[in-house]
């Protein structure tokens, strides 16, 4: 099973903790910009501000662009909320763009195998962690967690169900039949909440 961190970048210290307890649960973690470097660290510029801003642009979309295929690769897209009422963090909301990647690729996925297309339509889910921040937080199909804690227990009883989908998809790929139990495998995850 795949998972990607959505956070503020500032929070990267806090999250790499995550990934490890993740790691050490046998779960992928496709959230590569916590390894990210800043944009002073990685680019070479010349003093001339047009030459750094232009390519301080660039340096964001390549990251944008790395960000978003992390996050639709991932079978799970944690989205970290914090405290609106707290002033002490500055943040950018691209954890909330994260978020609204991650909600779009699951409804066009529920849509798709509602139609009947194709067996290998992988399900993905979208879970906070911390307060509903925001109106869309609220929605049936986002599982909300007050703490990592209780997402860790959630993510580790959801895990064996996605793994048993990607093993029936890689048969079905390989011997060319993508059968029906793929396509009863994807709609079947058997693990349910009542968390929200």
């Amino acid at each position: 099973m795949r998972v990607y961190l959505a956070s503020w970048f500032e929070s990267k210290e806090e999250r790499k903790k995550e990934r490890q307890t993740l790691l050490d649960a046998g779960i992928e973690c496709t959230a590569s910009w916590l390894d990210e470097k800043p944009f002073s660290e990685t680019q070479e510029y010349s003093e001339n501000d047009a030459n750094k801003n232009a390519a301080f642009a660039k340096f964001l979309a390549a990251t944008a662009d790395l960000d978003v295929a992390d996050a639709v690769r991932a079978d799970v897209v944690v989205c970290f909320t914090t405290d609106r009422n707290l002033t002490d963090r500055a943040h950018t909301g691209g954890r909330h763009f994260e978020s609204g990647i991650a909600y779009g690729v699951m409804l066009v996925g529920l849509a798709l195998r509602m139609m009947g297309s194709p067996s290998w339509i992988r399900p993905i889910r979208l879970i906070t962690v911390g307060p509903k921040e925001n109106v869309f937080h609220h929605l049936p199909r986002i599982l909300n967690f007050p703490t990592w804690e209780e997402a860790l227990v959630w993510l580790k009883a959801y895990k064996p169900d996605v793994d048993e989908l990607d093993e029936c998809l890689a048969k079905g790929i390989a011997d060319g039949s993508m059968t029906e139990g793929a396509v009863c495998m994807a709609e079947n995850l058997k693990v349910s909440t009542t968390v929200n």
